[in-house]
């Protein structure tokens, strides 16, 4: 496979889970207490994921390759959730 597929096999993986990605964000944020390291939170998603991701035995990339993007659109959507006033930030 050359590297333009499989750039666009992660990238049409990650659209694809961008929901999923959302919802698990969300409920971790919500149900840990306030002031939690975000480090933790992002390894809670990542278990989570990944735990989901493994289920799937037809998945064409795999999660290693994967998380990258995630972590990157976790990002994005965190910078987002923060300014629009979804998450609070904690004063601890």
């Amino acid at each position: 496979m050359n590297i333009f597929m499989s750039i666009v096999q992660i990238v049409q993986a990650a659209a694809a889970l961008l929901p999923i990605i959302s919802q698990t964000v969300i409920a971790i944020e919500q149900s840990l207490p306030a002031g939690s390291a975000g480090a933790v939170k992002l390894d809670m998603v990542k278990g989570i994921l990944q735990s989901a991701y493994a289920a799937e035995q037809n998945a064409e990339v795999t999660f290693e390759k994967l998380w990258p993007t995630i972590q990157g659109i976790i990002s994005g959507l965190i910078t987002a959730y923060n300014a629009s006033g979804l998450f609070k930030k904690s004063n601890v």
